[in-house]
């Protein structure tokens, strides 16, 4: 958990929610505004982690890169892991559609459930993931992103259950494999883990939280860690999504992939006022969610059959790996 002492303007992108997937436990966040401005391709990251990697942080690090937040501004962005009372489930794989994000292209992240915390749980999340898989053998996968932590020590039921999960993913699509790299001071993680995980070779990009949320220090060696995490962290990013836009898109079952498609259904539950307590902080705030053209509004996700995507040139040769 990110402690946001001597913490910026903290904006939460919450633009709407879905929860009319077919399977339970599933859901789709907007973030930023419930259309995509824009006309460009979608890139799909799909990440998997034990429970302790910080994913939610990292997708909060993402929002803010994605949006523009710098060092120097004086606010940042907040979406991930937002509760919604009992509507919302303990336990979902949940995808960020951040539309009107400053990239290229239109990032959609999908977060499932950490293994390795609670035995109890571990049976309801495996089949829950496979279920999506089953469900999505479609779906379009740019970047599978396995998140683990440089700090906290992955334990032996953590590293079972995550290498359970990596079985999951076809050889074809082991291609895209990525490392996201949490609470790096910038050295490489452990070699050890990463060959009993089968994952030695792969890209690593690294990044760290601690400076999200917080303003300058005037302590000089604070503010020294605090600008060196931050644009670490931003120079990661900024390769990693250079990285994405090289990879084929990839599906579980190998056969060409389907666009999401995301459409406003009138009628549905108004989200114009909403209480929201989020697991990564400490306090409960109350936002007003309004949108003059879609205030009670019900968003769902559809998959349209698409004609393949056409073929596109040979990618350039490899960016080299980010060290710092």
């Amino acid at each position: 958990m990110v402690e946001r002492k001597e913490s910026l303007k903290i904006l939460n992108k919450f633009a709407g929610e879905d929860l009319t997937a077919t399977l339970p436990n599933v859901r789709t966040v907007f973030a930023g505004d419930s259309h995509d401005g824009k006309q460009r391709e979608s890139r799909v990251f799909l990440l998997l982690g034990a429970s302790n990697t910080k994913k939610s942080e990292l997708i909060d690090f993402m929002c803010n890169y994605f949006y523009g937040a710098t060092l120097e501004s004086e606010e940042r962005f907040h979406i991930a892991n937002e509760k919604f009372g009992n509507s919302t489930p303990p336990r979902s794989i949940t995808t960020y559609v951040f539309n009107n994000a400053e990239t290229t292209f239109r990032p959609i992240v999908i977060d499932t459930p950490g293994v390795g915390h609670n035995h109890e749980c571990e049976k309801e999340i495996h089949d829950l993931f496979t279920s999506w898989l089953s469900h999505n053998d479609r779906h379009r996968i740019d970047v599978v992103g396995v998140v683990l932590s440089a700090q906290t020590r992955m334990t032996s039921a953590e590293e079972k259950e995550l290498n359970k999960v990596l079985t999951y993913i076809p050889l074809h699509l082991r291609k895209n494999i990525v490392l996201l790299v949490g609470d790096s001071d910038g050295a490489p993680i452990n070699i050890g883990i990463l060959r009993r995980l089968n994952l030695h070779g792969h890209p690593e990009y690294k990044f760290n939280s601690e400076c999200m949320f917080e303003k300058k220090h005037d302590d000089s060696l604070k503010e020294y860690l605090r600008e060196n995490y931050w644009r670490m962290s931003e120079k990661n990013f900024a390769a990693l999504f250079e990285q994405t836009e090289r990879f084929e898109p990839k599906t579980i079952s190998g056969q060409p992939h389907q666009e999401p498609r995301f459409t406003p259904i009138e009628g549905g539950r108004n989200l114009s006022d909403v209480t929201m307590s989020s697991v990564t902080t400490t306090t409960t705030t109350t936002k007003k969610v309004q949108n003059e053209e879609t205030a009670s509004s019900h968003y769902y996700s559809t998959i349209e059959s698409l004609p393949p995507a056409p073929t596109r040139p040979a990618p350039p040769p490899p960016i080299p790996q980010v060290w710092v």
